[in-house]
């Protein structure tokens, strides 16, 4: 961008030049109309050039401001995950320790269901003999 600009005064300085070469040809009013003419051409686009110029520091620091934002955010969200991943493995083993102490106590309900069901059938045979008897 700014080669461009640069290019494009350079454009204007050497068209002067060339104005100025012309201009010793002909008449001294004529020159000085060339060169007023010139003079706020240049000016005309070293202004632009100026305010693009500022623009684009303004735009620069606007980015340097977001990537910041950004790079902070980043941070923020890699802690939150880091944080969740660890909170999800202590869930785990807390599963992992509730499910190894269920085990014992499955076991043995299975036990008890299976002694309850020798229960009813003793109940219901010694009911049947004393029906009988």
């Amino acid at each position: 961008m700014k080669l461009r600009k640069r290019e494009q005064i350079d454009l204007l300085e050497k068209q002067m030049s060339n104005y100025f070469i012309a201009v010793e040809k002909t008449n001294q009013s004529g020159v000085s109309q060339v060169v007023v003419e010139l003079i706020e051409a240049l000016n005309d686009k070293s202004f632009e050039v100026e305010v693009k110029a500022a623009n684009n520091r303004k735009i620069q620091a606007q980015v340097s401001d977001e990537k910041g934002n950004l790079g902070e955010e980043i941070c923020v969200l890699s802690h939150d995950a880091f944080v969740q991943s660890n909170i999800s493995e202590i869930y785990q083993n807390i599963i992992s320790e509730k499910l190894q102490e269920l085990k014992p106590l499955a076991q043995e309900l299975v036990k008890l269901g299976s002694e309850n069901n020798n229960h009813e059938e003793r109940l219901e045979m010694m009911t049947h003999k004393l029906e009988n008897a």
